[in-house]
């Protein structure tokens, strides 16, 4: 007599779940790493990574992680507080030319904690784009045209203002800001895969 064991495939509750809230989100993909004890026990991509190319998402996406970033920014700074060249309350002005005179009270702690006072870019009228990269003046400049929403360290307001911790990072370290985080950040870490956007890309 042969016997046959039958073979069951077993779902697995990870993936069920993933696609389940891509569908009930409407979200067209992402990667996924699952970590335990320091291992990785499950990485893969989910749905798709580019909709316009149908590009999968696999494990090996390199996605725009936007405000994310500004660990980064932060970390830079905390680097250049360590190396003795910043300190935390020093004011913006110390590193940055031009600044508004309403910034003189500004200070690198409260950009960091986002307590400076800056109403967000993105917000009002005042002729921000997604579609264009700034120079510093230009990114301070457009800060500029919305006045302090409250005296610096008062209260706490969200902003994308951390561009202006880039220009400190250049001014304290001589470097530009995107080769101090790539040699002081990300090569240490290993972050093969992280690098700064740009339109020319």
């Amino acid at each position: 007599v042969l016997g046959l064991a039958a073979t069951t495939a077993v779902a697995d509750p990870v993936d069920d779940y993933v696609r389940s809230q891509l569908k009930a989100r409407n979200l067209p993909g992402l990667s996924l790493a699952v970590v335990k004890d320091g291992q990785i026990v499950k990485i893969q991509g989910y749905g798709l990574a580019n909709l316009e190319l149908e590009a999968p998402a696999t494990a090996q996406t390199v996605y725009e992680i936007g405000s994310i970033s500004k660990q980064f920014a932060a970390n830079a700074i905390l680097l250049l507080v360590e190396d003795g060249k910043v300190a935390l309350d020093d004011p913006l002005a110390k590193y940055i030319d031009g600044t508004p005179a309403a910034w003189s009270a500004v200070t690198i702690r409260h950009v960091l904690t986002h307590t400076a006072g800056f109403a967000d870019f993105d917000t009002g009228n005042i002729g921000f784009s997604y579609r264009r990269e700034y120079t510093a003046r230009e990114f301070i400049e457009l800060l500029a045209r919305q006045p302090l929403q409250f005296v610096p360290g008062e209260r706490w307001n969200y902003t994308n203002a951390f561009p202006l911790l880039g220009s400190v990072v250049e001014r304290a370290s001589g470097m530009p800001y995107t080769e101090f985080v790539r040699s002081r950040i990300f090569a240490p870490l290993g972050l093969r895969s992280a690098r700064f956007k740009s339109a020319s890309d």
